[in-house]
């Protein structure tokens, strides 16, 4: 029986050694003979057999030894391997399973005791000489190359269970990481390349037959479902947005292709429009700012970290090598010539900053200078002659053309009302050539200044107040020297051209006041203490007067008297307390005397009081006997003399008939009793009557009460019981009554002031643009020739100048037409500006003057009935006429009539006045 049981595990080792190649017979057992174990398949090599067999138990038979096996296995590729010879047999088994590795041996070496089997494994442990199989699978007991994927390499990763070995891969997932071989064979666990679709799916639905891969696409057809994907990139076989820029717009219009996106940029020069953005970022393709220099290059080398743009410069130092622009322009970021006029030289002083350069001249001022070159040309910018009068502009408005140069003037159009003359050399608007264009205050043609003039000399002073010339102002002053003035102003002041008393003390030696102030050039009683004595010793320079004192010093030696008061000028015994003592320690300031009291305090004595008026201490009264005049009556409770205690004590003063019980002093009142007429109220706090004690008391809504007296608020004027301003109250300008005359004046700050177009002149409101009474300057008169025009006396419109003198050139036989031209011989007459034999139609002969007597002023109603400069000829009457002013248009009514009543004509203007005028023509009309 054990030899049977030693048999069988005899059978089960050569049995393991047949499986593994090749075993050598066994070692003799105990009890027995082993058979040889069969030679292994066909492996290149057989492994060669164990030695010895297997140990028998301690009490079993020996056994014979095994065959051995053959010496080497089949053949590698080729024909099967012959058999080797069977393995010996052993003693018999054992009665009971293994209880320990003792009783167990190769190739099942370790005791499963819970089995009680011998096993080749029972945990990793017994597998670590096994090469290749390093774990022991703990249900067949057998050593595996593996049981998880970890425990796999890197290159053969995943576990395949059934045969516990390492494989490439289990499933299609695992082949995801090779594009070239996307597919798992499920009998040789490799990755292999697809053939067809069907072997691909989801995301890389497609096979790219050309490599064996799974892709996402093979052409546009297939991403046409991807949103914002449908174009098949042929190089990476996904579905992108572009594979050109062509399928890209709007903000991204380049096809990124390694990615297949839109997106803004894919170069630098896509990015060269993009303001303050000129680099692509090569991570997100956008355009961005530059941070360094290092990313900008010519022509814009500086990056302005400011603002992200590569720029041409920044500061002027980027400019320094750029030929002719040495200036960075801030705002274009570009070297220029130059940024403001300091940066330019003298040749082309100006910068023209919108193209940044220097040059000649900007406007017509730049160029002043140059009087032949005085326009700048607004294209070229280089002074150039003139060659039209719109190229030049005041004060030198007319072109020269013979010269090409702007000056004031070429013909008297150019000129204004006040220089109406050009000068035909210097080309300048002169106001006068001769005395003859010149009048009112101004008379007189200074022919070295070309103006009109006060004077030019003494002539034309004399016989007014003002008889000398002042040639360095041209006007009439009262004196240049003492030879023009006369008593009692017979000395000249030289510098304020006056006539006066003195220049100096010399000019009063003999007269009762000997010095002379400077200031105001009158004779003074004194300038010096010198210059006074005996009771008025010193002088008081402000009023220049001989005062007793100015100071205590001056009154050292007066009796009695050692102080000065300031105010009155006068030695006074006292002016304070320390100037008085003894008997009268104390000065009395109203009177300026040392008395014995002011307050009874002074007194020192109970029994005695101060007696107000006459500052000395008196008894303390029990009696109207101890008092007397001006405090007659006796106060017994206060024992003072006062007064008086009633009103009968002031029966003999009518102005003050009641007696204030409270001061003992005679008042006007204590009430309102006997208060009457229009002060009806008492003020208690001065005892006066008075028209009011509150706004109540007025009676008027427009008065407060202010003072006792009823007045206007708000600084008003009571005028006819009315509140009024009478700084603008037309009726009350100034007082009450004052009444402006609404048609030409107004009420200001008091006064009535003529309305603004006029001008007052002896009290009357003027127009002295168009009065020929007062042109241009109260007193500046018209003759009957002229009138005026603008302020300034100008021929009658019809009349002409000719050589100073207005003249008809319609009717004039001497200047018929034009000045100086003579009718003679045949023709001796002109009518209408024409020599004709006889006057003819409506006109009358006047000598050799063929005048219309309705309308000519020089002959109005018949010859010789001259006009005065305030008339005009209508229907052949002399009539008044006067500017309507302020009125700008006719009728003019109101104006017309207080000026001449009704009827009256209002018409146009004369000559070149548009104000209307007043005529006094009743329904005659104008003239």
């Amino acid at each position: 029986m054990k030899a049977h049981r030693l048999f069988s595990v005899g059978v089960l080792v050569a049995a393991v050694a047949l499986a593994m190649g090749g075993c050598g017979g066994g070692d003799e057992a105990v009890v027995g003979q082993g058979t040889g174990g069969t030679g292994g398949s066909g492996v290149t090599d057989g492994s060669a057999g164990s030695q010895d067999g297997a140990a028998g138990k301690t009490d079993g038979g020996a056994g014979k030894d095994g065959a051995a096996g053959s010496a080497e296995g089949g053949a590698g590729k080729g024909g099967a391997a012959g058999k080797g010879g069977s393995g010996g047999t052993g003693g018999s088994p054992p009665d009971a399973g293994c209880t320990s590795n003792g009783q167990c041996g190769a190739p099942t070496p370790y005791c499963d005791t819970n089995t009680g089997v011998c096993v080749e494994c029972g945990s990793d442990t017994n597998c670590t000489a096994v090469a290749g199989k390093p774990h022991c699978n703990a249900t067949s007991h057998k050593c595996v190359a593996c049981l998880s994927d970890g425990q796999c390499p890197g290159s053969l990763p995943y576990c395949e269970t059934t045969s516990s070995s390492c494989v490439q891969c289990l499933t299609q997932a695992n082949c995801a990481a090779s594009p070239s071989t996307p597919v798992c064979d499920a009998a040789t666990h490799t990755c292999v390349a697809c053939a067809t679709d069907s072997q691909c799916s989801a995301p890389t639905p497609y096979c790219d037959t050309a490599t064996g891969g799974c892709v996402e696409c093979l052409s546009d057809t297939t991403c046409a479902a991807v949103p914002g994907k449908v174009h098949c990139s042929a190089s990476s076989h996904k579905c992108v947005a572009c594979v050109a820029d062509s399928q890209c717009s709007g903000a991204t219009p380049y096809c990124e292709q390694t990615s297949g996106a839109c997106v803004q940029c894919v170069t630098v020069a896509n990015c060269s429009a993009v303001p303050g953005k000129p680099l692509c970022d090569a991570t997100t393709f956008t355009c961005v700012g530059c941070a360094s220099d290092a990313q900008c290059s010519a022509p814009t080398p500086y990056c302005n970290t400011t603002t992200g743009a590569c720029v041409e410069c920044f500061a002027d130092a980027n400019c320094s090598a750029v030929v002719g622009k040495p200036h960075c322009n801030s705002t274009t970021s570009k070297c220029v010539a130059c940024l403001n006029d300091a940066q330019c030289p003298g040749t082309v002083p100006y910068c023209e900053t919108v193209s940044s350069t220097c040059v000649q001249c900007l406007t017509a001022a730049n160029c002043a200078g140059k009087p032949l070159t005085p326009v700048c040309d607004s294209t070229t910018h280089v002074c150039i002659a003139c060659t039209l009068d719109s190229q030049c502009a005041p004060p030198t408005p007319a072109c020269d053309f013979s010269i090409g140069a702007c000056v004031e003037c070429m013909t008297n159009a150019s000129c204004p009302i006040s220089a109406p003359s050009c000068d035909p050399t210097t080309h300048k608007c002169v106001a006068c050539t001769n005395d003859t264009q010149c009048g009112g205050a101004t008379p007189v043609c200074n022919l070295v200044t070309n103006t009109c003039v006060q004077c030019t000399s003494n002539v034309n002073c004399a016989g007014t107040p003002t008889p000398a010339c002042d040639l360095a102002s041209h006007t009439c002053v009262p004196c240049l020297s003492d030879l023009q003035c006369s008593p009692p102003t017979p000395y000249c002041d030289a510098a304020a051209k006056l006539c006066v008393q003195c220049m100096s003390d010399l000019n009063c030696q003999g007269t009762p006041l000997p010095a002379c102030n400077t200031n105001t050039h009158t004779c003074v009683q004194c300038k010096l203490d010198s210059q006074c004595g005996g009771a008025t010793p010193a002088c008081d320079v402000a009023s220049n007067t001989c005062v007793q004192c100015l100071s205590d010093s001056n009154c050292a030696g007066v009796p009695g008297k050692p102080a000065c008061n300031t105010t009155t000028r006068t030695c006074v015994p006292c002016m304070t307390n320390a100037q008085c003592g003894g008997a009268l320690p104390y000065c009395e300031t109203a009177s300026n005397s040392c008395v014995q009291c002011l307050t009874t305090a002074n007194c020192g004595s109970a029994n005695l009081v101060c007696n107000q008026v006459t500052h000395k201490c008196e008894v303390f009264c029990t009696s109207d006997a101890n008092c007397g005049p001006p405090t007659p009556y006796c106060d017994v409770p206060s024992g003072k003399c006062v007064q008086c205690v009633g009103n009968a004590n002031c029966a003999g003063f009518p102005a003050t008939p009641v007696c204030n019980t409270t001061t003992f002093q005679c008042v006007q009142c204590v009430n309102n009793s006997t208060c009457t007429g229009g002060t009806p109220y008492c003020n208690a706090n001065t005892n006066h009557c008075v028209a009011c004690l509150s706004d109540a008391n007025c009676g008027n809504p427009n008065l407060v009460c202010a003072g006792g007296s009823c007045v206007c608020a708000g600084g008003l004027a009571l005028c006819g019981g009315v509140c009024v301003n009478l700084q603008t109250d037309m009726n009350h300008c100034g007082s009450c009554p004052n009444i402006c005359n609404p048609l030409y004046e107004t009420c200001s700050a008091g006064v009535c002031q003529c309305l603004p177009g006029l001008a007052n002149c002896g009290g009357t409101c003027v127009d002295k643009n168009t009065d020929p009474s007062f042109c241009g300057g109260c007193g500046t008169q018209c003759n009957s020739r002229q009138y005026c025009a603008a302020g300034v006396c100008a021929c009658r419109p019809g009349f002409t100048n000719c050589n100073g003198t207005c003249v008809d050139a319609n009717s004039s036989a001497t200047n018929c037409g034009t000045c100086g031209h003579q009718c003679s011989g045949g023709t001796p007459r002109c009518q209408q500006g024409a020599c004709v034999n006889n006057c003819s139609g409506i006109y009358q002969a006047c000598g050799n003057a063929c005048v219309d007597n309705n309308t000519d002023p020089r002959n109005c109603g018949g010859c010789g009935n001259v006009c005065a400069r305030d008339e005009v000829c209508v229907q052949g009457t002399c009539v008044l006429y006067a500017s309507a002013t302020p009125c700008t248009s006719c009728p003019c009514t109101n104006i017309c009539q207080d000026k001449f009543g009704s009827p009256v004509s209002c018409c146009p203007g004369f000559g070149i006045n548009t104000q209307p005028v007043c005529v006094d023509s009743g329904n005659n009309g104008c003239p």
